[in-house]
């Protein structure tokens, strides 16, 4: 709780809430600030475990309003129906520009607090936006979880 009060007291400041290793790369809304501030934003791990692809974010950033403006996402190159990495492995991992801009792969119009709101009631009316989350974003391969089947969600991500 004391940190989102620090959060919320420097809100004008603070560019954005950047956490990680959750092996999932995450957009979450935090219901104590508000809808203006920077959401909480969880990165992915760079190692291969737990059903993730390897990955990192480049996050733009706004001098003058002291934003992250968007996130582009980049996932190693791989064959997901195989599930085996690239035979020549000596040139090292290639990483590919998965999603240049997180912001017009969401529809959103910025990233903050709100928008991020937003973007969840939309998923939990559209399977398709929930499954683009969910298989792209989130563990970044759709061919290794299926979609959801049951109501609500088995996952629990926005249900």
């Amino acid at each position: 709780l004391r940190y989102f009060e620090l959060v919320d007291e420097y809100q004008d400041v603070v560019a954005g809430n950047l956490f990680g290793h959750t092996h999932t790369n995450e957009l979450r809304h935090i219901p104590l600030l508000r809808t203006d501030a920077a959401p909480l934003i969880v990165q992915s791990a760079m190692s291969p475990g737990l059903g993730n692809l390897p990955t990192f974010t480049i996050a733009s950033y706004d001098d003058s309003s002291k934003r992250i403006t968007d996130l582009s996402k980049w996932t190693v190159e791989w064959d997901p129906i195989a599930q085996v990495w690239p035979k020549n492995l000596t040139s090292g991992i290639q990483f590919v520009n998965q999603i240049p801009s997180v912001k017009a792969f969401f529809d959103m119009a910025e990233l903050s607090n709100g928008e991020v709101l937003d973007f969840g009631r939309r998923m939990s009316e559209s399977k398709v936006l929930f499954e683009k989350y969910w298989n792209i974003y989130t563990k970044g391969h759709p061919y290794l979880i299926g979609p959801c089947l049951e109501e609500p969600c088995p996952r629990k991500e926005i249900c």
